[in-house]
This record gives structure tokens, C-alpha cells and sequence, in this order.
């Protein structure tokens, strides 16, 4: 039998305060209205088996000022149960989501990210329209087809509150959660903690937001929901969306973010480089049994017979996460202009709370016939800067040739089987030089000869394929012999 309203845990009585507040931004035509489950856009309603948390929206960015040179924010959110089970939201356990939030900026043909705030811990379920909400009758579950929401404020809540002398929710630290599994410890470390206006908050230098800085540039936010009995059911890959931002005028010190544009559920942001621009490829690797990297790349001439190579790696959801990124290029190329682009941990989120993990950009290097990138492993180092889940990695070089399909390698970062992934995308090399040896020859006709006809996937798979990139035109014929005739030497 329910209890009485007023014995209600005040987890209960928060939500619901939550939700008039949420009625209340509504706009004055629907107040008081039965809503209709009505499904993100681009969600297909169809169940899936399972718990199945997707991040449906985002929306409303909240400014807590600037503390230096660095401003913090939050946004509402609205994560969704699109699976055919109810998913646990209990707020004083492990058994609920953690929402985690990043800013993207899209310059100059460059996807990078450029901030980061800590995971925030769910503390009861809202039962809102998403597709047809099955309301529970409770908020320790998020129900069926139902949708629960945030407020940008309460995202931003750093301590978390007392509930029946019991602490809740608050901001926690990204160390502590494995992606892919769903699993984190709880109750976590700084729990109960305040800092300054910028603390365990969505973090961004303003020179990044500055728009006299940044003429032409693009901002996208990102949401991540992690959650144990979603990971356990095997839906951890569609957790994320993402949302175009506009820069706002400064006010109270910090540029004011507004939302743009329809959120782009069960989507990272990292696809939004390739919406934004059709010449990007994405391609998507999953580590055996663990958890899926994406790797966007963009291989573009830029006159004076030199291509730009343009790479950025998310880890979505590998606890493993990874520790170098190597590209292939072919004997006699001429490589320049090797680079790098992170983005920082704050607020002592790090292997020992309380102390970052290491900032230390990867060293580019051109040894072995590859260009590499590395940072040391969870074994050597367990603050190492690794690419660890929820954050993007770019990488980047000029050469002499154009490109060509190849694999790249992803080394990961703790030790397991296998110690690295291979992920297809393009790598410069000496025209018609199908073996990559620098010099074009009868080893290389021969590789076309033998080559010859339809290629398999993905690209890579087909270095005879010698038409232009991104993905060759998927068959080895007379136009590959004659590629490399015509490069002979």
C-alpha cells in the first residue's frame, strides 16, 4: 500500500517539485494539458529487450560565472527508457544513471572538445511523455517508455542533498565510473563537497568561446547517460546526444550558451563534424567484449601538392580506453605540422581525487613507416593523460601524397586481450605504391592484378582500390592499373 504523502521519501517530494517547475516553462498551452507520449527526434519507438536509458535531449544552459579565464555551465536534460524493462533509479545506491556533459567546437575543419564537467547522479525518476510511458507508480524506476528530466540548476548541484538524513546525488567524479559496465562506486568521493562557482562543473576556457577568436566556429553540446542494468542489458552504445550551441553576449562575466537547432538523440557529437561536413568519414571499432571507439577523419588537399589529415577519436564507453593512436603512411613521404589537442580534467578528478590526471600532450612522432602518438600505460602510469571515456582526442599532420585506405592502430590503455583495435581511415601515400614501400613497380602491379574486382569492407581492406578517397570507388580495375603505370619509379 503507498504511503501517505506526507511519509514520502523527500527524494519523491524533490522530483515532483521538479516537475511543476518544468510544467511551469512550458509554454501556457499546454499547462494542465494531458501531454502525448510523443518520441525524441530520430528515436524509433520500436523496444528494444532490456533497460535501455537514451539520452533524448538537451536544452537551456545555465551560467555560473567565471572563475580566471575559465567559466562553468550546466543544461537541462532529458534522458529516456526506450527499452521493454523498467531502468533503476534509486538515489542513495549504485542503481541509477549518471549524466555526463562535454562541449565541442567545430574550427577550421577541426571537431575538438573543449570541456568537460563531472557525472551527475541520478536521485529519482520523473515518469514525462517520451514514447508510451508505462508509469511505474514510483520514482525508483524510470518507466517503460517514459522520460525523465533534469533542470540545468539541479545538474549543476555540487554537493548533492540530504534526504531523510541521507546524502544524494550531487556531482561526482568520471574516475570512478566504468562506461561499460555501468558500474561506480557509491556513495562517491566528494559527495557533500562545494568549491568555487567553476568546481566539478561543465568547464570552458572563454577564449574558446570567444567569438572575435573564433570567426566561423560551430559549438555542440553533448549528453551521456551511464547507467549499471542499461550496460548489463547491452544498450550502452546509444546513450548519448548531442545539440548545436550559439554564443551568446557576455553577461555576469561568461558567454551566454543558447540551444539551436533539434537535439540529435542516441547521438554522439562527434557526428556532427560529419553532418556539418559530407567530406568527413566516421567509422565505428568495438574492443572485443569491452567497449566502442568512433573515429572521425577528414583527408583534404591544401594546395603546393600537400594534404591535410585531420583524425579525431572518441571513447564512448571503454573502461579500457586507449593510450596511442598510430596512421600508416607510405616510404618517402614527407610528413609536417604534427599535432595534438586534449582536453583537461579539473577538480581533482583523477587516479587519487583530489589530483588531476596528467595534462601531458601525446608526443607526435614518424618512426616504423607510421605517425604515432603515445602516452604510457594503466601499468607504467595510472594518471596518465589516456582517452578515456565521454572525450575526444585529435590528431593531425600535413604530407607530399594524397590519401589512400588504411588501418589505423589504437593502442589501449589498461592491459587485456587484444593489447590494441584497428579502426579504417586514410594514411598518405606515393600514388599507385599499393604495398606503401615508397617506390612504384611490378610488386604493385602485381597487388592490382591480383586485387582485381569487387573490394571487401570496409576500404581498408582493398589498398589496390587507388581511386580518390574517402572510400576509393570500391573496385580494383584498368583505372588502378593505370595509376600506376603512370607513377612508375
Amino acid at each position: 500500500m503507498a504511503a501517505p504523502a506526507i511519509m514520502r521519501p523527500l527524494s519523491t517530494m524533490m522530483k515532483l517539485c521538479k516537475t511543476s517547475l518544468i510544467r511551469l516553462a512550458l509554454t501556457a498551452a499546454v499547462l494542465n494539458l494531458t501531454m502525448p507520449s510523443v518520441p525524441a527526434f530520430g528515436i524509433d519507438c520500436t523496444p528494444t529487450a532490456g533497460p535501455d536509458v537514451v539520452a533524448t535531449d538537451l536544452f537551456t544552459f545555465f551560467s555560473w560565472g567565471t572563475v580566471g579565464t575559465i567559466s562553468a555551465y550546466s543544461m537541462w536534460t532529458t534522458g529516456g527508457n526506450l527499452g521493454d524493462a523498467v531502468v533503476p533509479w534509486y538515489a542513495n545506491t549504485n542503481q541509477h544513471p549518471v549524466i555526463a556533459a562535454e562541449l565541442y567546437r567545430l574550427k577550421n575543419g577541426r571537431m575538438e572538445q573543449i570541456g568537460m564537467a563531472w557525472v551527475k547522479h541520478g536521485k529519482g525518476a520523473d515518469q514525462n511523455p517520451f514514447c508510451t510511458c508505462i508509469d511505474p507508480g514510483n520514482t525508483d524506476n524510470l518507466g517503460v517508455g517514459c522520460s525523465d528530466t533534469y533542470s540545468a540548476i539541479g545538474n549543476g548541484n555540487q554537493p548533492g542533498m540530504t534526504v531523510n538524513g541521507t546524502l544524494v546525488s550531487g556531482l561526482g567524479p568520471r574516475s570512478e565510473i566504468n562506461a561499460f559496465t555501468g558500474a561506480f562506486i557509491y556513495p562517491f568521493t566528494t559527495q557533500g563537497q562545494s568549491g568555487n562557482s567553476i568546481y566539478k562543473r561543465l568547464q570552458v576556457h572563454m577564449s574558446d568561446l570567444n567569438p572575435a577568436q573564433n570567426a566561423g566556429a560551430q559549438y555542440f553540446a553533448e549528453v551521456q547517460y551511464i547507467s549499471p542494468d542499461d550496460a548489463l542489458a547491452g544498450n550502452g552504445h546509444n546513450n548519448a546526444c548531442y545539440r548545436e550551441v550559439w554564443i551568446g553576449p557576455l553577461s555576469g562575466g561568461a558567454y551566454t550558451l543558447n540551444t539551436a537547432g533539434d537535439t540529435q538523440a542516441a547521438m554522439p557529437a562527434i557526428q556532427a563534424w560529419q553532418d556539418k561536413d559530407p567530406l568527413v568519414t566516421i567509422q565505428t571499432a568495438d574492443v572485443p567484449g569491452e567497449g566502442r571507439f568512433i573515429l572521425g577523419y577528414k583527408c583534404s588537399p591544401i594546395g603546393n601538392n600537400t594534404w591535410h589529415y585531420e583524425y579525431a577519436l572518441y571513447n564512448l564507453n571503454s573502461h579500457r580506453s586507449a593510450r596511442g593512436f598510430s596512421v600508416p603512411v607510405g616510404g618517402g613521404t614527407t610528413i609536417t605540422n604534427i599535432g595534438f589537442h586534449d582536453v583537461d580534467y579539473h577538480s581533482g578528478d583523477g587516479a587519487v581525487i583530489g589530483t588531476n590526471f596528467d595534462a601531458t600532450d601525446w608526443p607526435g612522432t614518424l618512426a616504423a613507416g607510421a605517425v604515432s602518438w603515445s602516452t604510457a600505460s594503466f601499468d607504467v602510469n595510472p594518471n596518465a593523460n589516456a582517452l578515456r571515456w565521454g572525450t575526444t582526442y585529435n590528431f593531425r599532420f600535413d604530407a607530399n601524397y594524397p590519401p589512400r585506405p588504411v588501418m589505423a592502430t589504437v593502442n589501449l590503455y589498461r592491459s587485456g586481450t587484444p593489447a590494441s583495435i584497428v579502426i579504417p581511415t586514410c594514411g598518405p601515400a606515393k600514388p599507385g605504391d599499393v604495398n606503401g614501400n615508397g617506390v612504384t613497380n611490378v610488386d604493385d602491379l602485381l597487388a592490382v592484378i591480383n586485387g582485381w574486382g569487387p573490394c571487401p569492407a570496409p576500404p581498408a581492406a582493398c589498398p589496390a582500390d587507388l581511386a580518390p578517397l574517402p572510400a576509393g570507388n570500391g573496385v580494383v580495375n584498368v583505372d588502378d592499373l593505370l595509376m600506376v603505370i603512370n607513377n612508375w619509379g
